[in-house]
């Protein structure tokens, strides 16, 4: 209790007054520390009548022993409170004059961040490029097959117009049977198939009555055997019988026509005509071949056995 009846507020004699001025007292901490000190030192004082008068060789040695624990945990506690001391200290050098320096560091690790950002944003915008850069080739590539298609495309109308040209080309003289003819059969043995053809069949039309129609309907059929489409060649020959039968290309046609046939398969068909050839044209210059050719079948048509026998 204090000499006003008031307790006392520990150590910390803030408002100690000498002669109307203030005395500045230590720090909680620093007042703790000199207290324990003084109460050290204080201790052998106070004990020193009892060792004097009655105390036994067996309670001075307690008494040291406890002094000396005493003096120990007091040891324990100043380093305790040193220790708090310097994490107070670093605390307010963390929070107050270290401040600055702790946010550079903050703003030196977020400038990194940033220029990573900006590393990884510059490899995706590289591989954007290139990405773009592909697209464009192949765009570039799609518009040249384009280009070559148009070009594919406008040379098979002009060919188209020029099949249709043909048919009223000056080329051929409409108005003469025999110039037509012959100019039609020109190109047939120069190798324009195509041409021969579309000169033939316009003769047919205009002069299907002539002593050379069947002809040019024979021939029609050649350009078509020249440029290997049978079925085309095998349907004009047929013709020249159904729609001449007394044609002098009659024998050339059946030729054709079985030679065909045996290419097809067709054996016993391909058999008849060169048998006709042989019997209706006995001394034509087709019938030394049909007759070579009816050989040949014959032969393909025997039996295994009977080729083993001879």
């Amino acid at each position: 209790m204090s000499p006003d009846g008031k307790e006392g507020r520990g150590l910390n004699f803030a408002d100690i007054r000498d002669g109307g001025r203030s005395i500045s007292t230590p720090s909680p901490s620093r007042g703790r520390r000199a207290v324990a000190f003084s109460l050290l030192l204080l201790f052998p004082l106070v004990l020193l009548p009892l060792l004097d008068g009655c105390a036994s060789r067996r309670e001075i040695r307690r008494f040291q022993i406890d002094h000396s624990e005493f003096r120990i945990r007091m040891q324990k506690l100043e380093k305790q409170l040193a220790e708090n001391e310097a994490r107070v200290d670093t605390l307010i050098a963390v929070l107050g004059g270290n401040v600055g320096e702790h946010f550079a560091n903050q703003e030196e690790f977020l400038r990194g961040m940033r220029a990573d950002q900006r590393a990884v944003s510059a490899e995706i915008e590289g591989l954007i490029q290139m990405l773009s850069a592909r697209v464009s080739d192949s765009d570039v590539h799609v518009r040249r097959l384009v280009a070559k298609l148009d070009e594919v495309n406008r040379l098979v109308t002009e060919i188209v117009a020029g099949r249709d040209s043909l048919a009223i080309s000056p080329t051929f003289d409409v108005n003469d049977p025999e110039k037509l003819y012959n100019q039609s059969y020109l190109d047939y043995t120069q190798g324009n198939n195509e041409l021969a053809r579309l000169g033939f069949r316009q003769y047919l039309e205009l002069y299907p009555a002539t002593s050379l129609a069947d002809n040019a309907l024979y021939w029609i059929g050649e350009t078509f055997y020249a440029e290997g489409l049978k079925d085309s060649a095998l349907a004009a020959f047929e013709q020249v019988e159904t729609m001449y039968p007394e044609s002098n290309k009659l024998a050339a046609a059946f030729l054709k026509r079985g030679i065909l046939r045996a290419a097809r398969g067709e054996r016993e068909q391909a058999r008849v005509l060169f048998q006709r050839i042989i019997d209706q044209f006995p001394a034509g210059e087709e019938t030394p071949q049909a007759t070579m050719r009816l050989g040949e079948v014959e032969e393909l048509e025997k039996s295994p056995a009977e080729v083993d026998q001879e």
